[in-house]
């Protein structure tokens, strides 16, 4: 699932990922990704944070508090730099935190790195696993 409310840079991760061998759905809006979360559970969500009805963190807490969305990799995305978002995104259950722009070989990375499903062709893919300093996964401890 990807939940961006530009519609270009939706369609854009959607075609990307899609020529990655993911099926995916895009929602513009919060009320629009609950409804197709009621229909099916994605096993990853990409989710913009700044949404016209809420934010992705809200609706991150949503995914996880049903029983089958405790396990989806979460990848929370931003052009925001408020002080303490990306602290609080990863502490909220986020699986990383990618600042907008990035590039779509780094969100593959994490998506990659996160899934227990090994992808053969990874030759695509130049980038460093996310762990940079503007892109941060959680850690296999935090809470």
């Amino acid at each position: 699932m990807i939940l961006e409310d530009d519609r270009h840079i939706g369609l854009a991760l959607q075609i990307r990922l899609r020529a990655s061998g993911y099926d995916v759905e895009l929602a513009s809006s919060v009320c629009e990704a609950q409804e197709q979360i009621q229909q099916s559970i994605p096993d990853a969500a990409v989710l913009d944070y700044n949404l016209p009805d809420g934010n992705g963190i809200d609706f991150m807490k949503t995914l996880r508090a049903c029983d089958l969305g405790r396990n989806i990799i979460i990848v929370i995305m931003t052009a925001s730099r408020q002080v303490g978002l990306r602290d609080r995104a990863l502490e909220s259950g986020a699986s990383f935190v990618l600042e907008k722009p990035f590039d779509s070989a780094t969100l593959l990375n994490c998506l990659r790195a996160a899934s227990p499903i090994e992808f053969p062709d990874q030759s695509d893919v130049t980038q460093p696993l996310c762990n940079s300093a503007s892109n941060t996964r959680r850690s296999s401890g935090s809470s």
